[in-house]
């Protein structure tokens, strides 16, 4: 049976980055701390962390997503984006056309399994839906809880991709080769990606 699903999106993005400027000022050793310079590495690190999620296709700091499915599937439902924090809301569009909320009784959360996951609880089935597209939405929570929790590996990859790209501002390109990321970076992130589900 294979999963039907309809869209993904963020609702809420996270407020914090995984590194700092400190961090970026220690790493690429730039001593302009001009309102110039200070705005330019801040968009940097905002640009160098998405990168780092699509990449490894995780959530990197807490913020919320919303899948939406056609249907429920006969047992789990995978949530893209890990680490899982927490499941926000389940909910459906019955029979009659009106808009449920599941009880948290029909399900578990399992936030230790990469990626998170939703079940069917023990004696508990479905509800029926109207069946017609985007008819259950999962609203939920991911990312680590704090920058330092993020792996060492994403957080280096990150600071990599900032001092790349602050020494190059346009592409670079050797031969016919335009290197926009740097190989090591890119390997370091690959070494975090999660494969369980494709997002």
């Amino acid at each position: 049976w294979r999963l039907s699903m309809s869209s993904l999106s963020r609702t809420v993005a996270p407020t914090l980055q995984p590194v700092s400027l400190e961090e970026v000022y220690a790493h690429v050793r730039v001593a302009d701390r001009s309102a110039d310079t200070l705005a330019l590495l801040n968009r940097l690190i905002d640009t160098a962390a998405r990168l780092a999620e699509e990449i490894t296709r995780r959530a990197l700091l807490t913020q919320t997503w919303q899948l939406k499915l056609d249907a429920f599937p006969p047992s789990e439902i995978l949530l893209p984006r890990p680490p899982l924090q927490s499941v926000t809301a389940i909910q459906y569009v019955d029979t009659s056309g009106e808009t449920q909320t599941l009880g948290a009784e029909v399900y578990t959360v399992d936030t230790a399994h990469d990626p998170g996951r939703v079940l069917l609880a023990a004696s508990q089935t479905w509800p029926a839906i109207r069946g017609e597209p985007n008819d259950v939405t999962i609203t939920y929570v991911a990312g680590w809880t704090a920058a330092a929790s993020v792996p060492q590996t994403i957080r280096h990859a990150i600071l990599m991709l900032v001092h790349h790209w602050y020494d190059f501002p346009t592409e670079v390109i050797t031969g016919t080769i335009v290197n926009r990321v740097p190989w090591a970076a890119e390997n370091l992130l690959l070494m975090e990606r999660c494969y369980g589900i494709e997002t």
